[in-house]
């Protein structure tokens, strides 16, 4: 199972299940999706996400989402991802993730995607080993990256400490 869904009392828990690297493809996008739709229907009054192992997200599962694919793959597979992620920032209830490890490329779609993230210290978001994601060559940091605009928290000290 990719995702593993339950309830806690009024607590809807979504666990991503495919560690060592919680590596997204259609599965698991889809089962995102379901865990928010059962969270509705549940009548949750919160929603946690979660991942096994010790990485949230690694990113896409290039290998066996897109290697033998036809060109159009990767757009019907992205237009079913937006809709499914603009379903959950639809939720009507708090939406809260947990990270630690790795936070890399797609998998940072999850994460932005809840209200509250918390974030271990020490995990890598945007790209390994960088504690602020990207920058453009003017030393910008790109709206979508930019950590101070987000709602996180970091365990201890950090650079995404707000």
């Amino acid at each position: 199972m990719s995702v593993k869904f339950e309830m806690d009392g009024q607590l809807a828990i979504a666990t991503f299940a495919a560690p060592p690297m919680n590596l997204l493809n259609t599965e698991i996008i889809e089962a995102f999706g379901n865990a928010a739709q059962m969270a509705l229907d549940a009548d949750a009054r919160a929603f946690l996400t979660l991942a096994e192992g010790d990485h949230f997200c690694a990113g896409a599962d290039v290998a066996s989402e897109f290697v033998g694919k036809d060109s159009n793959f990767g757009r019907r597979m992205l237009a079913k991802a937006f809709a499914i992620t603009q379903k959950f920032e639809r939720l009507p209830i708090p939406t809260v993730v947990a990270v630690r490890g790795f936070c890399l490329g797609g998998g940072c779609e999850p994460m932005q995607l809840h209200q509250i993230a918390f974030v271990s210290e020490g995990a890598d978001i945007g790209a390994g080993g960088f504690q602020e994601g990207f920058r453009y060559r003017d030393g910008r940091i790109p709206p979508w990256l930019d950590w101070r605009r987000q709602r996180y928290r970091v365990a201890g000290q950090g650079g995404m400490t707000k």
